[in-house]
């Protein structure tokens, strides 16, 4: 929600007043019911699959997280963000097929050297919390993508 509220101030340049409340509760609940979920059980489950912290753990975990994780996680993104939106589905799966590419590219630039960093020199326990301060300035720029030129 703060990354919304952000993109709709700072980088809208609406009032706090005028704040769309419905954007912004949508992607409250993504994070609550999908993303921080997914993350949690994601981490986890990459922690108990590379547990070490050397080098060559921190890239199979960003490997993993990157080229399989991200792509299918990204589309789901997208797509609920369409549904909460009221898009029909055709309209979210048309969402994804020209959205996908530009957002996987903006989340390599963001996310490889962050997580790579995260992986490698964070505790695992840590990690997550890591993540989420990076993903305030991630979730602003999702929200001001998908708004471009809608709202």
């Amino acid at each position: 929600m703060a990354g919304d509220i952000a993109a709709q101030t700072a980088g809208e340049g609406k009032a706090l007043a005028d704040v769309d409340a419905a954007r912004t509760a949508r992607f409250g609940a993504l994070g609550a019911f999908l993303v921080g979920p997914a993350l949690h059980f994601w981490y986890g489950a990459l922690a108990r699959a590379l547990p070490s912290q050397t080098t060559g753990a921190a890239l199979a975990r960003l490997a993993a997280d990157q080229l399989a994780f991200a792509p299918l996680f990204l589309s789901t993104f997208i797509a609920s963000l369409g549904l909460l939106e009221g898009a029909p589905v055709s309209e979210c799966v048309s969402r994804v097929k020209t959205g996908l590419r530009p957002t996987l590219l903006a989340n390599w630039a963001l996310w490889v050297p962050a997580n790579f960093l995260n992986f490698r020199l964070v505790p695992p326990p840590l990690q997550v919390g890591f993540a989420n301060v990076v993903a305030l300035g991630w979730n602003t720029y999702l929200s001001l993508k998908s708004h471009a030129g809608r709202d």
